[in-house]
C-alpha cells in the first residue's frame, strides 16, 4: 500500500486528473481507465480475470508510456495508436505519459 500511496502524492492528477474510461470489458474482466490534465497522462489497467492478457489500449498520440505501478520499469511505445500491456491475472498496471 506504501508504493500506491506515494504514487497517489506524486502525481497528483491520479485525484483531480479528468477520467475518461478506455475499455470496460466484463466478458473479459477489464477496465481501463485514464486521468490527465493539460500536462500529464495517467493509464491505469485492471485485470480481474484468472488468466495474463495482453490487453491493446487506444491513445491518442505516439508518447511513450512508464511504468508507474507495480514498478518493473518498464517502457512502452504504441504502435498504430494502440498500446500493448501484458497484465498478469488479477493484477493491476499504472503508467504515466513520459
Amino acid at each position: 500500500y506504501r508504493q500506491l500511496i506515494r504514487m497517489r502524492k506524486e502525481n497528483p492528477v491520479l485525484s483531480t486528473g479528468n477520467l475518461k474510461f478506455l475499455i470496460a470489458d466484463d466478458k473479459r474482466m477489464v477496465l481501463v481507465y485514464s486521468r490527465s490534465n493539460v500536462k500529464e497522462n495517467i493509464i491505469a489497467v485492471f485485470n480481474r480475470s484468472d488468466e495474463e492478457q495482453i490487453i491493446n489500449i487506444p491513445v491518442l498520440s505516439e508518447d511513450k508510456y512508464k511504468e508507474l505501478f507495480p514498478g518493473q520499469d518498464t517502457d512502452y511505445t504504441p504502435e498504430n495508436s494502440l498500446l500493448k500491456v501484458k497484465a498478469e491475472a488479477v493484477s493491476a498496471v499504472v503508467l504515466k505519459r513520459q
